[in-house]
């Protein structure tokens, strides 16, 4: 049987909290023990292995509460094994919420990652890389001269700082060579210092090694459905004698079909993409990832790096990859990168990404507390493209709701629950 684990001490001193964890809404002492049986309970169940699932039970672990995650197959086997790792944040041009949100997220992922290293022991493969992309157009340039001063405003972390964290400027291809091709970039390249990449992999494993050490790690385990009067997870033959006061969905993809399930309502689907890892005779260790109207070029080391991807509306196989649907992409990126036309593609990666119906992530409660409810039901899930930048981010503000955090992380209106459940899809 999984074992019951004690209120967490937190791991780090910065983290220590003067008094017991709070959930926003926790079972009346006489529920907490009411048809439950023998399940083994937490403070926090979350469905899901992949990045966003992951970083929730970092947060939550951080925060005192007893934590399980329960992954259908292996941690990060949906779209957060995906072979790119690419950590890019949109330009700076007329500056939103959705821009700021992904700024600070990206700006305070390094040092996340460097203290998640130092927690377990385990090299993540962050590095913040930079970006460029080709500049071929007086319109684009123009553009891109526009950017590069609202970087100067938006681009800080501190505001009281005369100059910004990160640099945005125009240069030439040259400083590139054998990395871009000149006749891809007449006017130059714009360069960013914000963008990253992560080793998806080591990233992965380094979170689940956290949760191993401090929390439960249960793979291979499906969660079919969700007893909101209980808490109980159920799989494919009955209850996993598991239970939890608060309980999230973060199984990517797979969170849709499972919030239908329970809620009746749809929030989405998936959209499967493609990459591709190519071996390349070496190049220098400070190459910046390469990007081009959807074409990527991710460097993971000196003498390899992944490209792509592909965004399938309609798909048989989620996980298939056939190289002749990757032609297209790594023809582009062979076009735009000499070291790719050079290389030979050693691997081939497919996965289905989550997408909400309202085209945002979503972090927020689902449930409405009533006389046959005695649990909370959270989503965390539909970052699609930008779940890699953002996923501590949003895990951070949603484990502060289930908390009852005074000081709480900002997002977006359109990442709240209330805006999803706005546009959802009634089954």
């Amino acid at each position: 049987m999984h074992r019951r684990l004690q209120t967490a001490t937190p791991h780090r001193p910065d983290a220590a909290i003067a008094t017991p964890p709070r959930l926003r809404h926790q079972a009346s002492p006489e529920h907490r023990g009411r048809d439950r049986g023998q399940c083994v309970t937490y403070d926090v169940a979350i469905i899901g292995g992949g990045i966003m699932g992951l970083w929730a039970a970092r947060h939550a672990l951080d925060a005192g509460l007893t934590t399980v995650v329960v992954e259908a197959d292996r941690c990060g086997a949906g779209a957060s094994g995906t072979v790119l790792g690419a950590l890019l944040p949109h330009l700076p041009r007329s500056m939103s919420a959705k821009k700021a949100f992904q700024f600070a997220a990206l700006a305070e992922l390094s040092g996340l990652v460097a203290r998640l290293e130092a927690d377990t022991g385990r090299a993540a493969g962050y590095a913040r890389c930079g970006r460029i992309m080709p500049v071929r157009t007086e319109r684009f340039r123009a553009s891109v001269e526009t950017a590069i001063a609202e970087a100067k405003t938006h681009w800080r972390t501190d505001h009281t700082a005369n100059t910004p964290a990160f640099d945005l400027t125009l240069q030439d291809a040259a400083a590139y060579e054998g990395w871009i091709s000149p006749d891809e970039a007449p006017l130059g390249v714009l360069h960013d210092t914000l963008s990253a990449r992560a080793l998806s992999e080591d990233y992965i494993a380094a979170l689940a090694a956290d949760v191993r050490a401090r929390g439960t790690l249960i793979e291979a385990t499906p969660v079919c459905d969700i007893d909101l009067a209980t808490g109980r997870l159920h799989g494919v033959s009955g209850s996993l004698d598991i239970a939890a006061d608060t309980i999230v969905v973060a199984a990517g993809v797979g969170s849709f079909s499972l919030l239908q399930r329970v809620t009746g309502n749809d929030f989405g689907g998936g959209v499967k993409g493609q990459a591709a890892v190519i071996e390349i005779e070496a190049q220098p260790t400070s190459r910046p990832v390469l990007y081009d109207n959807g074409v990527y070029v991710v460097p993971h080391s000196p003498t390899r790096c992944a490209i792509g991807s592909t965004s399938e509306m309609t798909y048989d196989d989620p996980r298939s990859a056939p190289p002749a649907a990757a032609a297209a992409f790594i023809e582009r990126a062979s076009a735009l990168c000499p070291a790719i036309a050079r290389g030979t593609v050693v691997a081939h990666w497919a996965g289905v990404r989550p997408r909400c119906a309202a085209k945002e992530p979503i972090v927020g409660e689902m449930s409405h507390h009533s006389s046959t409810q005695n649990v909370q039901l959270w989503a965390l899930t539909g970052g699609y493209k930008i779940s890699f930048g953002i996923a501590h981010r949003l895990a951070r503000r949603l484990i502060e709701e289930v908390t009852d955090a005074d000081v709480r992380t900002e997002i977006p209106e359109s990442y709240s629950a209330s805006y999803h459940l706005a546009h959802v899809r009634t089954a």
